[in-house]
Order: structure tokens, then C-alpha cells, then sequence
């Protein structure tokens, strides 16, 4: 079997926050330059990019899912984040 190095993916450090208001949350988002859904539970600092495969936690794999009955324009801005 070839030999594989694995880059370390664990976070250095992980937080919890919690904020008093919308309006606090939104500062504190405006802050760090990023944008969190109602649904996310986590984020990664500075901002992640799963495609960028010169930083240590790029993707693997360049594959991507596809479902048959899914238009491939709309899978394609999907996966370029527009």
C-alpha cells in the first residue's frame, strides 16, 4: 500500500458563543466578514473554502454528487457558491 500523509484537520480551537440580540449577532458577523444561516451550527475562522486544495483542509476529491433529475446550470452555480 502507498504511503499517505493525512493533513491534521482538527480545528485548533473550538468556542461556543452566544448573543444577546439579533442586532449583537449582526456586529459580530459584520466583524469577522462572513454570514450565518439560521440552520448553520458552526463556522470556520478565517472563512473555509472545502475547494481550495492549497490549504490543509481543501477536499480530497474534485467529484461532486449528481442527481439525475438535477439541471446541471443549477448544480453548477450550486458548487461555484453563486
Amino acid at each position: 500500500m502507498p504511503e499517505y500523509d493525512q493533513p491534521d484537520s482538527e480545528p485548533y480551537k473550538i468556542i461556543t458563543m452566544r448573543f444577546r440580540s439579533e442586532e449583537d449577532a449582526q456586529k459580530f458577523f459584520d466583524l469577522i466578514e462572513q454570514t450565518m444561516s439560521d440552520k448553520q451550527q458552526s463556522l470556520w475562522y478565517p472563512k473555509w473554502d472545502p475547494y481550495d486544495q492549497d490549504k490543509p483542509h481543501g477536499m480530497v476529491s474534485d467529484k461532486i454528487y449528481v442527481d439525475d433529475e438535477e439541471p446541471t446550470q443549477k448544480r453548477m452555480k450550486r458548487r461555484e457558491g453563486k
